[in-house]
């Protein structure tokens, strides 16, 4: 009998795919080995589990997709506060600081 999965967000997380293959994965039809490999253990376990593990990936893929468009809809504001903490830093109005300085 399988080891009922108590907590799947415990484990080590890989990533799909890296920041410069997120644009090349649009037409992409095949999965990497990784995937297979992870798929062909879930085909394995009764189907609550596989449910559990299905709903975790979906929210994972959910959750990336919000935080890229966030991402994409601050990037103007990012590079606002970056450049105004590169001035700061030049005009000396910053000091380099321990954690317990802080």
């Amino acid at each position: 009998m399988s080891r009922p999965i108590t907590n799947l967000r415990t484990v080590h997380k890989h990533p799909i795919y890296t920041s410069d293959q997120r644009d090349s994965t649009k037409d992409r039809t095949t999965m990497t080995q990784l995937l297979e490999k992870a798929l062909t253990e879930v085909y394995k376990l009764p189907p609550d589990q596989q449910d559990a593990i299905a709903a975790l990936i979906l929210e994972e893929l959910e959750d990336e997709q919000l935080w890229n468009k966030v991402f994409a809809a601050s990037e103007d504001k990012i590079a606002q506060l970056a450049g105004k903490v590169r001035a700061d830093i030049k005009a000396g109005r910053i000091r380099k600081m321990g954690i317990d300085e802080l």
